[in-house]
């Protein structure tokens, strides 16, 4: 009988994907009413129903993907999970936590106009340093002169330079 070298990379990886594919042909052999029951079981736990069945979490991922029933059961569940946060939710605005209210209106509140909006007031950010008004025509430049006059003091010169 051939000893195995064990310490061949290429030996433990062949190994790996052998034992990776008897688990997900003996997990294709587990009937979809068994992995739906265990899932139930879980509360939609995907990984706890892994152990359960005692299959990999790729494998039971691959049969969830494959069964519009598996899918419809971890929905239910996360509906489940949903409900319960906004009961908890609701216990939390009714004892005014501002945390709960600023979640509210940040998700919730949107359609009725509460976004996020930038502090008015609040410093401006970096400018860079120089920007590159090359691609501008004359009449951009004297625009933006215009303007800029109107605020500073003296005026600017935009006259082409010989290096232009």
């Amino acid at each position: 009988m051939k000893k195995m070298r064990t310490d061949d990379p290429d030996t433990w990886n062949r190994t790996d994907k052998h034992l990776k594919s008897l688990q997900i042909q003996k997990s294709q052999g587990l009937p979809i009413e068994q992995i739906n029951q265990a899932l139930i079981d879980n509360e939609g736990n995907i990984h706890d129903t892994s152990l359960q069945l005692r299959m990999t979490y790729a494998a039971l991922v691959y049969r969830i993907e494959k069964s519009k029933g598996l899918q419809e059961t971890i929905f239910a569940f996360h509906q489940q999970l949903i409900d319960l946060a906004q009961k908890n939710l609701k216990v939390e605005l009714l004892q005014g936590s501002w945390r709960a209210t600023h979640f509210v209106l940040k998700t919730l509140g949107r359609s009725r106009g509460f976004i996020e909006r930038e502090d008015q007031n609040a410093p401006p950010t970096a400018q860079p340093d120089t920007l590159d008004l090359s691609s501008l025509s004359i009449s951009e430049l004297k625009t933006i002169s215009e303007l800029l006059a109107k605020t500073v003091d003296q005026p600017i010169d935009i006259t082409p330079t010989p290096d232009d």
